[in-house]
């Protein structure tokens, strides 16, 4: 299971670092939000968790937004787009492996196998595409570590004792700082359809949160 998991994580992370290369970061970000509705969906067959009729609607509407942020047939509708709805279905996969399997092994086992696994990939491929790094680059190699290994220790940490659809949708906030610094370093600002679908997007899965909670609660006993 650890090295699924690590091959899960490798695809995702290639996936995802080749889309940011070919588009803007807010519309990449975006398109990315749709990995919380294939967490949702896909944990019917692989956790055997039940959708209900409120819930697929949402998750329709959310893919509706993914749509209209993608375009097909529009500028937008490109390599990227589709590297980037990979990354989010292999993120759905890597999301529920962890809700599935993590109650009964360590955290840091977890996330240790996780990043082993790609760095050792990685490192074979080096062979074809090393290029010999500015000394600054060093920092940002360390930076992008740290935070990366944080990242995935908490959100680890989320689905280990929440259930996915309550967690998931805590990723939509990752918008607001993919606006923000794809302004900040490159000038980007997303248009209003990327805004709408976006909105759609968050919506349904803070609608699908919302529900999954109410029948949480409702299924507690009184005391």
């Amino acid at each position: 299971m650890h090295l699924l998991r690590g091959l899960i994580y490798t695809a995702t992370m290639v996936c995802f670092v080749w889309g940011l290369t070919l588009m803007p970061l807010a519309e990449a970000t975006a398109i990315a939000f749709v990995a919380p509705l294939f967490v949702t969906l896909l944990s019917v067959p692989l956790l055997g968790e039940r959708i209900d009729p409120p819930v697929l609607i949402a998750s329709l509407v959310g893919f509706a937004g993914v749509l209209i942020v993608v375009r097909p047939g529009g500028g937008t509708f490109q390599l990227g787009a589709l590297m980037l709805l990979g990354a989010a279905v292999f993120y759905a996969l890597m999301m529920i492996t962890a809700r599935r399997y993590g109650a009964r092994e360590h955290l840091w086992a977890m996330v240790f196998y996780m990043t082993l696994v790609p760095f050792l990939l990685t490192t074979m491929s080096l062979p074809w595409v090393w290029q010999t790094p500015e000394p600054w680059h060093w920092l940002g190699f360390l930076a992008a570590g740290v935070l990366g290994i944080g990242a995935t220790a908490f959100i680890t940490l989320a689905f280990r004792f929440a259930p996915a659809a309550i967690a998931a949708p805590f990723d939509y906030t990752a918008m607001l700082w993919a606006v923000l610094l794809g302004w900040w370093f490159w000038g980007e600002l997303p248009d209003l359809w990327v805004w709408v679908g976006s909105a759609l997007i968050m919506g349904s899965g803070l609608a699908i949160a919302y529900h999954d909670r109410r029948t949480t609660l409702k299924r507690r006993p009184t005391a």
